[in-house]
């Protein structure tokens, strides 16, 4: 479709479908930021974290979940944790966790950053564990999963 038409887009959402007209626009520079928070300054920090708290670990996109992004993914009331935005294909992760999951705890503790995530990761290949459990916020309600960890 081209840019000014319109198309359907269906949305599935648990058990629900939702179908509505969406029209083809261009993304400018200016609102990727606004959606993100990148700027073109935006650095990233000594440990390869991004300033805004943002990663990517086992495969998984991290980020702080601000309103444009749980409003991007219908998370609807604030929460605490760390969104995934995106999940790499043939990754760690790829089979238990999905874009729009928000990460509450690592093995039993609670995180807010990707950093604590990393944390976590390092703590659980340091004491050789085979698996990562991860307790999720999928689609409002808790779930439990476990990433396999390569042996490095």
């Amino acid at each position: 479709a081209e840019i000014g038409h319109s198309v359907p887009v269906e949305f599935l959402r648990g058990m629900n479908h939702l179908t509505v007209q969406l029209t083809i626009g261009q993304l400018t520079r200016e609102k990727v930021s606004e959606f993100t928070g990148d700027g073109p300054r935006r650095a990233l920090g000594p440990d390869g974290t991004k300033k805004d708290g943002g990663a990517t670990i086992l495969g998984m996109q991290l980020a702080r979940p601000s309103a444009a992004l749980r409003r991007s993914f219908g998370i609807g009331a604030p929460v605490e944790g760390v969104l995934v935005t995106a999940v790499a294909p043939e990754s760690p992760a790829y089979s238990e966790v999905l874009p729009g999951d928000v990460i509450i705890e690592v093995e039993h503790e609670k995180v807010r950053t990707a950093q604590d995530v990393q944390e976590h990761l390092d703590e659980a290949r340091e004491q050789s564990k085979n698996r990562l459990l991860l307790l999720l916020l999928r689609g409002g309600a808790p779930e439990y999963h476990g990433i396999a960890l390569d042996k490095d």
